[in-house]
């Protein structure tokens, strides 16, 4: 019989790949999200662009610097000892997923994205942060 963190790791490893692999397919097609979301006059020079542009690549960027972060928490295997926020970083990341995928298909507006990301990247960042700031109060290294 498999122990819990044999079988969530893989899990949670794909989940964090498959999320990964979602924004950076969205941030190499994203003219559709940008022009679903300004004005059907705007042109690509146009400031309503420029500032549509700018916005879904933070958004993007932001969301691969929490990803990567993520990943490394998890490699490290701090977090693993904990199976409530393992099962939750789980379901967000699949969420995640299956948003990004409506997103690129259904070519939504690009202000959607930053509630795609507040909800399927900042809620599994947060709790992450916060176990791993627990786990380094209550299990200091010793020097």
């Amino acid at each position: 019989m498999k122990s819990v963190s044999q079988t969530l790791f893989p899990a949670k490893f794909l989940c964090l790949i498959g999320h990964i692999a979602m924004i950076i397919i969205i941030f190499f097609v994203k003219e559709d999200n940008i022009f679903a979301g300004i004005p059907y006059y705007a042109v690509k020079n146009d400031s309503d662009y420029n500032q549509a542009w700018d916005s879904l690549v933070a958004a993007l960027s932001l969301s691969i610097i929490v990803l990567l972060f993520e990943l490394s928490v998890l490699l490290v295997g701090v977090t693993m000892q904990h199976p409530f926020v393992t099962v939750t970083s789980i379901a967000f990341h699949s969420l995640g997923v299956i948003f990004l995928i409506w997103y690129f298909l259904l070519s939504w507006r690009y202000q959607i994205i930053w509630a795609i990301w507040i909800f399927t990247n900042i809620v599994p960042f947060t709790m992450e942060l916060c176990t791993l700031i627990l786990f380094k109060i209550f299990y200091p290294t010793k020097n």
